[in-house]
Order: structure tokens, then C-alpha cells, then sequence
């Protein structure tokens, strides 16, 4: 009779729960440490897949501030200053406002003997020069296909609107790029001076990033056609992506 408890004891020393047997004793224990290390097995799968997809997103939202940074990519900036234009019988000073947008890659992507720092690119530009008085010095005629003579002491009012493209190159030093350009530019006459002349474009200048992706800029250029000179001072912003 005794055997018979003891059996019914322990036939009764288990229940279902949640349709699996759970043992009390030793074999609740076992069970217990199965069930954690499926759940942990569970939730580290799930922090490897919220680890990748972190990884992930980091790669595409970081990168491109990171090529910003490092002076690479695409950029378009906005630039403003002086414009010191003059003739062969004028000289007057004005303002300038002007856009463009380029492209740099490392140097060593086209050489690797070439050092690291090195930016190669292009860009194009557009600088509006202000109309302004030119008071002539000697008789002359007008530029840009412009018919009639101007006297001595004739005041003309004109400027150019000068649209280009340069190859350009620059030398990463941190936040500081130190650049030239050469290229070839359209000036087109506006005011009292018509038409247009294709000449050399070329200058100097530096850029300094104030964060990933925005920097400030200074520059000189000079461009030279059909007897008119520009020289441009400006200072402006890029914002590079």
C-alpha cells in the first residue's frame, strides 16, 4: 500500500502547462535552464539582426558625410564679392554674384603613386557682373559686336555674364583645401556692350569645412576675352553631398 502512494505521488508531481510537462524537482530545473537558453538563443538572433541593420544604415547615412568630409564628391556653392573689370582704355570696379557646382575624387584614383591629399575634379560656374560705368580715355569702338565709335570722355555702361568650366585641383590638409582652376569661360556682354567672346578662365582658392558637409570659401579668378579683363574677389558657401 505504501508503493502504491509513492506512485501516485509522483505520477502526480507533474501537469501540463501551456501543452509541454514541467517536472518539479531536478527535472524542473533542466527544464527551466532549457526553456532560458532557447530564450537567449532567441534574443541574441534578434540583437545580431538589430546589430546588422545598424550597420547597415551607418554605411549609407554616415558615408556620405564622411566623403563630404575628405573633400570628395559632388558640391554646389553660392559666392558673392568684386568684380575689377577693365578694357584696353577703362577701368571701373563693380559687384559679383555667381553659383556652381562640381565634382572631386582622390588623386590616387587615377594614380596611385599620386599622394593621398590630392583632389582632382571639375566644376562649372556662372558670375553675373554687375552693369557699371566705364568712362573711355580714348576713342574707341565698342566691344561684343557693338556698332559706333565712343569718343574720348564717353561714359558706357555695361558688364558680362560669364558662364564656364574648369579642371580643378586641390590638397586636403583637414578642414583646409587649398585649390587651383584653369579652364575656359564665355563672357557675354551685357548694357551697352552685345555679344560674346570665348577666353581663358583660371584661380585660386581655399576652402574651409565647418562641418561634414557645409564649408566657406574664398576665392580670385580672372577670365579674358575679346579685350575685356575680369578679375573676380568673392567669398562664398558650398555644400557638399
Amino acid at each position: 500500500m505504501r508503493r502504491v502512494l509513492v506512485n501516485l505521488h509522483a505520477a502526480a508531481a507533474y501537469r501540463p502547462i501551456g501543452g509541454n510537462r514541467r517536472y518539479r524537482g531536478a527535472t524542473d530545473n533542466i527544464a527551466t535552464i532549457n526553456i532560458k537558453s532557447k530564450e537567449d538563443h532567441l534574443v541574441k538572433k534578434k540583437r545580431a539582426s538589430i546589430l546588422a541593420a545598424t550597420a547597415v544604415a551607418t554605411v549609407f547615412l554616415v558615408a556620405p558625410g564622411a566623403q563630404a568630409a575628405n573633400f570628395e564628391g559632388y558640391s554646389a556653392g553660392l559666392k558673392a564679392g568684386l568684380n575689377f573689370a577693365s578694357d584696353s582704355f577703362t577701368n571701373s570696379t563693380t559687384f559679383t554674384v555667381g553659383a556652381e557646382g562640381g565634382y572631386l575624387i582622390p588623386g590616387q584614383v587615377l594614380a596611385p603613386s599620386l599622394p593621398s591629399s590630392l583632389r582632382i575634379g571639375a566644376d562649372v560656374f556662372f558670375d553675373l557682373n554687375m552693369n557699371t560705368s566705364h568712362t573711355h580715355t580714348t576713342r574707341t569702338n565698342y566691344y561684343f559686336n557693338a556698332p559706333g565709335n565712343a569718343p574720348v570722355g564717353h561714359s558706357s555702361s555695361y558688364g558680362t555674364d560669364v558662364i564656364g568650366a574648369d579642371a580643378k585641383v586641390g590638397y586636403a590638409m583637414g578642414q583646409f583645401m587649398p585649390y587651383a582652376k584653369f579652364g575656359l569661360a564665355d563672357l557675354i556682354g551685357t548694357g551697352d556692350m552685345t555679344g560674346g567672346s570665348i577666353g581663358l578662365h583660371f584661380g585660386v582658392g581655399a576652402e574651409y569645412l565647418l562641418s561634414q558637409t557645409v564649408g566657406a570659401t574664398v576665392e580670385w579668378t580672372y577670365d579674358s576675352a575679346d579685350g575685356i579683363d575680369n578679375n573676380n574677389i568673392t567669398a562664398g558657401a558650398v555644400y557638399r553631398f
